[in-house]
């Protein structure tokens, strides 16, 4: 009794198996149809996406909006054209500033140098004409002025010519018949420019014209 039992038991035990992979089978085809018909889904979905964000199509502007970028657009020109503008101006300057530092890198030194010209001039002409040493120191002085020269120094000795406040100033005004008025009756001072800068003006006398019963 007990091995037809056993029998027994063993049958319905294996019959429950075949029905539970049966069962099995039927949930994963079910599964696959499921994953099939997601799949169709994400495709259908996919492919919608495409079409709505296909660059191919040509979406309409307003015309607020294109007149807005134009504007934008413009206001950039515009800017980037100042700024062109103003990156000219810097290198100009900044090329205009390199040669006027050297133009005029000695610009102190020889200021320093033209109260030492002035008293050399003066001790020429105090010196008598025979001195043996004349003709040296004359020989130094025109060297020191070539060499000024060379530097882009120039004399400003405007005698006879019209009076200019810009070049010279007035230290006296006389009355001279032979001079025009407004006009340079003497150098007292030599002026010095260097280059196109003023070192130091001249200072001279200027002619009041000639003398009248009226201005006596």
């Amino acid at each position: 009794m007990d091995t037809i039992d056993e029998k027994t038991q063993y049958r319905c035990e294996k019959e429950n198996v075949t029905a539970e992979i049966r069962n099995l089978d039927s949930q994963l085809t079910e599964g696959d149809q499921n994953m099939s018909g997601m799949a169709s889904d994400g495709e259908n979905f996919i492919s919608d996406s495409e079409k709505i964000v296909d660059p191919r199509i040509v979406m309409p502007v307003s015309g607020a909006v294109a007149d807005f970028v134009n504007l934008e657009l413009q206001q950039l020109k515009e800017q980037l054209l100042r700024v062109q503008a103003d990156f000219d101006n810097y290198r100009r300057r900044a090329i205009r500033d390199q040669d006027d530092l050297r133009r005029f890198a000695c610009m102190d030194l020889i200021g320093g140098l033209l109260p030492i010209l002035d008293s050399f001039e003066l001790g020429l002409k105090s010196a008598q004409d025979n001195s043996s040493t004349l003709s040296g120191f004359q020989m130094i002085f025109t060297q020191l002025q070539t060499l000024l020269t060379t530097k882009g120094v120039k004399e400003i000795a405007p005698q006879g010519e019209i009076f200019s406040p810009q070049w010279a100033e007035a230290i006296a005004y006389v009355y001279d018949e032979n001079v025009p008025r407004e006009h340079v009756v003497q150098t007292v001072r030599k002026g010095y420019l260097l280059h196109d800068r003023l070192l130091r003006p001249a200072s001279v006398v200027v002619s009041k014209g000639a003398q009248t019963e009226e201005n006596k």
